[in-house]
């Protein structure tokens, strides 16, 4: 476990504190777009455009132009009064109209992540939505200018998902350029079917008749929905979309289509392989054992993560239970495969405790942890600043969503944390996003504001 746990008066249980530092002076929170609805993330395409998109839970994704004007078309629109979202392209089957369940608790339009090539070599982007049955869906689609070419959906990945709430939401390419997708245990309360610590598809509860777990037949039914996919959920996934995946070569794969033969390709997608980086932990090993796709284990809620652009370091929040929220930091380089530990722990506790020591063999404990206390409920993984401020470099902005508080964290000694409050936009955090040139956004409620110099330092005063 990293650092010594410090109560602050304050509710708080943070690792380690810096008395003498105050991590924000010289910056300030802007806000920078408003009349937005349900925002959610906040994105750039790396093109040189300079543009930012604004992921809306209800279906829409926004944009602003170089010069920060709201642009009043859509890039993206799937709700249900557009008609944009007809079918899908499925691996091996006909196009497949699947839906969108549109904002309702914690699912909708989740998550937004544009290929590494976007503008270059390609127009792709990537969505995570709950599609109309409520189960997942990360799907590609080509951008066309400002807007999107909606007959050019191709379905990646669908996992079929036990309750409607924990779904994640969240992706993003790391350095190596493959994509990654935070998903959550599955929901309910607790994760009453294990799927955090599930690895093997052939032990799901569910399989053996628990209640409430079973495969849904209408997931199976449609577009030959694999009921092996709930094996992904409580877990990262780490998938190589350049690439195809036929029948004979998916053995290990939990997300493919079922009822292909032969050379018919199952996945749009493959196993990243040694090529770019490690392999993914489970690849190759018996396909009993663990989904191919699976990168790490033991998570609830990966609600929001984000990889440092200057280090590549995966930084996740992870929603807790009952008791304490976290924050789990990856090293760039590492070989993937750690288990973090829910539903066993919560944060570095037993879960449910808040106060005893969680001893599961082989558990990674998080950078960073704080208790339920003060209405504080559930925490919004950020981004590690890499702005033109130098004063402000490598400082994490983190929330809360249930407080609208923002909280700043630096790594005072190798493996040492500390935390410190700093502003409140209001609204409900709900997700960051940075744009081309490093600088943090915030995305809360309607509005977004932007972490900047304060023009008083910019000036040269203090």
């Amino acid at each position: 476990m990293r650092g010594v746990i410090l109560g602050l008066g304050l509710g708080l249980a943070w690792t380690g504190w810096a008395e003498a530092q105050t991590f924000g002076d010289g910056m300030e929170l802007v806000e920078v777009q408003t009349g937005l609805s349900g925002v959610l993330a906040v994105r750039n395409a790396g093109d040189g455009s300079n543009r930012l998109f604004f992921v809306q839970q209800g279906g829409v994704v926004r944009w602003a132009d170089a010069n920060g004007t709201l642009q009043p078309t859509p890039f993206f629109d799937i709700t249900s009064s557009s008609g944009n979202l007809g079918t899908c392209a499925v691996a091996g089957l006909t196009a497949t109209s699947f839906g969108f369940s549109g904002a309702s608790g914690e699912r909708g339009l989740l998550g937004l992540a544009f290929h590494p090539d976007f503008g270059v070599g390609n127009q792709y982007f990537f969505v995570h939505f709950s599609d109309s049955r409520g189960d997942t869906l990360i799907a590609r689609f080509t951008a066309n200018g400002n807007s999107t070419n909606y007959a050019s959906c191709r379905v990646v990945l669908r996992i079929d998902q036990d309750f409607s709430n924990h779904n994640g939401g969240d992706l993003a390419f790391g350095p190596d350029g493959y994509l990654y997708i935070g998903m959550g245990d599955g929901g309910s309360g607790g994760d009453p079917c294990n799927r955090g610590q599930t690895l093997s598809p052939s032990q799901l509860p569910g399989n053996d008749g628990t209640s409430g777990c079973a495969a849904d037949s209408n997931f199976t039914s449609l577009a030959s929905g694999n009921p092996d996919s709930r094996a992904l959920l409580g877990k990262m996934l780490r998938l190589d979309i350049e690439a195809e995946t036929t029948a004979a070569n998916a053995t290990g794969l939990c997300g493919k289509r079922t009822g292909g033969t032969g050379g018919d390709v199952v996945a749009f997608y493959a196993i990243p392989n040694p090529k770019g980086g490690p392999a993914n932990p489970f690849a190759g090993a018996d396909p009993q054992s663990a989904c191919d796709e699976t990168w790490d284990y033991g998570l609830r809620n990966p609600w929001r993560f984000s990889f440092d652009r200057s280090t590549g370091d995966l930084i996740i929040g992870d929603v807790g239970q009952g008791t304490t929220e976290e924050v789990d930091l990856e090293p760039a380089g590492n070989a993937g495969g750690r288990n973090y530990g829910w539903r066993v722990c919560e944060g570095p506790y037993v879960s449910g405790s808040g106060s005893t020591p969680c001893g599961l063999t082989g558990a990674v404990a998080p950078i960073l942890w704080y208790a339920h206390s003060a209405g504080r409920c559930s925490i919004t993984g950020g981004y590690r600043y890499r702005g033109p401020a130098t004063f402000f470099q490598g400082t994490y902005v983190y929330s809360d969503y249930c407080t609208s508080e923002l909280f700043l964290a630096r790594e005072t000694a190798p493996g040492v944390w500390a935390s410190q409050l700093w502003e409140n936009p209001g609204g409900g955090v709900a997700g960051f996003g940075e744009d081309e040139g490093g600088r943090v956004y915030v995305a809360a409620g309607s509005s977004v504001h932007r972490i900047q110099e304060s023009i008083l330092f910019a000036d040269g005063f203090e």
